[in-house]
């Protein structure tokens, strides 16, 4: 019965999150249909303490989710010129995901090129399924698909074109930071092994520091199931998860930890994240994984695979670059007792 009722729960819970995206969707489609005609709009934006700025709209703007992105467009075209057709192609590499997107940009251009043929397709017959096993239409297999649909309307039109290097072109290229804090401390700091692994110096193929800190982990997370830790053996299986230490754990390592559990904490170490708050971020993504039992999410941070996995992304990696972290606290800290102001205290 009790499982009965678990079961009725998270359909509810499903369908009321599917209504929470449709209705997202909507308000986007409103949006973007109302601002259609117009020749161009501008975005008003706030900016926090830290100097970002974010636009004003919640609905459709440049840092949305993918269909937010996939509706945009600049308002002035530029001619594509002689290198913005490959930009394009890389664009196609990113948006598809898969790990395409880690790979060097001669790659990701090659495969782009190697799929032309989907592309086309996508941009022509958006809605055609796959001949071969009528699978979803390719452009959906994406990580990011509307904007994967998007980059492929723009490659078709620009090849199509018959000069792509005359098409004026209005698509955004998003590009991204990798760890921006970190990247700042190793300028700081001036340590070249930092700066390489987040990607400031000329590689071959992006760096993922991510990747790297989870396959660390990975390893000391597996050495403590191997000696029988019940949490890390839990972590590795997760949720239905085949693991078991008798096999290695062979089947069982990837659904336990991986690049997107790790990902948060190891981006705020940066900015001074605490345990507590490190353990929350993690909680929160074994929760995403379907970990409904609060007391085992705890038993797993609290009971050192997760205090291992904080020592190694907090301080094996890098700890050069942290020296301008711990220069900036003792200066800081000065400050704050110059500036407190003691209560005065109340008579009678």
């Amino acid at each position: 019965m009790a499982q009965q009722r678990r079961k009725w729960e998270e359909a509810v819970t499903a369908r009321n999150n599917l209504l929470s995206i449709e209705s997202t969707f909507r308000l986007r489609l409103d949006v973007a249909k109302a601002l259609r005609s117009a020749p161009r709009f501008f975005y008003p934006h706030n900016t926090d303490f830290r100097g970002r700025a974010y636009p004003l709209h919640p609905y459709l703007n440049h840092m949305g989710d993918d269909a937010a992105r996939g509706l945009l467009l600049f308002a002035e075209a530029r001619p594509l010129g002689p290198t913005g057709l490959d930009w394009l192609l890389v664009h196609v590499a990113n948006t598809f995901g898969h790990g395409e997107d880690k790979k060097s940009l001669a790659e990701r251009r090659e495969f782009a090129r190697r799929h032309m043929a989907k592309v086309v397709e996508s941009a022509v017959s958006p809605l055609k399924r796959s001949s071969v096993d009528s699978a979803a239409p390719w452009w959906m297999q994406g990580e990011s698909p509307w904007q994967l649909l998007a980059t492929c309307i723009e490659v078709q039109r620009a090849m199509a074109s018959g000069s792509p290097e005359r098409y004026t072109s209005c698509l955004p290229v998003h590009q991204d930071g990798s760890f921006n804090g970190m990247q700042h401390y190793a300028a700081l700091a001036r340590d070249k092994a930092c700066a390489s692994a987040v990607n400031m110096l000329p590689l071959d193929r992006p760096q993922d520091v991510y990747s790297t800190v989870s396959a660390a982990v990975e390893q000391q997370v597996c050495a403590d199931a191997a000696a029988g830790r019940g949490e890390a053996i839990k972590l590795l299986r997760g949720i239905g998860g085949s693991g078991s230490v008798e096999v290695g754990f062979e089947g069982g390592i990837g659904a336990g930890v991986d690049r997107k559990l790790i990902k948060q904490t190891v981006m705020t170490t940066v900015y001074g994240v605490t345990h507590i708050g490190a353990g929350l971020q993690i909680g929160n993504r074994l929760s995403e994984r379907g970990w409904k039992n609060e007391a085992e999410i705890w038993k797993v941070l609290l009971n050192g695979c997760f205090l291992a996995f904080f020592s190694i992304a907090r301080w094996r990696f890098h700890p050069r670059s942290r020296c301008p972290s711990t220069w900036q606290a003792a200066p800081s800290r000065a400050l704050v007792k110059c500036f407190q102001t003691p209560t005065p205290s109340r008579s009678g």
